[in-house]
């Protein structure tokens, strides 16, 4: 393992997952564009539809604790999200074991 790949299997994963209502105005857009202009940290995300009005986004990041949680507060905070949670972890919270897999 490289120092550069052990160094990224320490970052904490995140996700923040939110309702929104699809309704708002720009509402997908604004989430796409603060995505994509952090796409350093955003990992990968899942859209799900709940109803005709709601709509379930979870998002996983990687990445500096400061990067992930200001991402994942703006997010969140973004007018037409009506819940929202960061959830962080790191692989020693995950991953009791220390052998390498390759």
């Amino acid at each position: 393992m490289t120092v550069e790949q052990a160094h990224l299997a320490r970052q904490p994963s995140t996700t923040s997952a939110r309702a929104v209502d699809h309704h708002t105005c720009l509402l997908p857009e604004k989430l796409a564009d603060l995505q994509h202009e952090h796409h350093e940290v955003v990992i990968s995300t899942l859209h799900a539809h709940l109803d005709h009005d709601a709509c379930l986004e979870v998002v996983i990041l990687r990445g500096r604790s400061r990067d992930v949680q200001q991402l994942g507060a703006k997010l969140i905070s973004t007018k037409g999200v009506r819940h929202g949670r960061l959830v962080m972890s790191s692989p020693d919270t995950v991953s009791p074991h220390r052998h390498s897999h390759y």
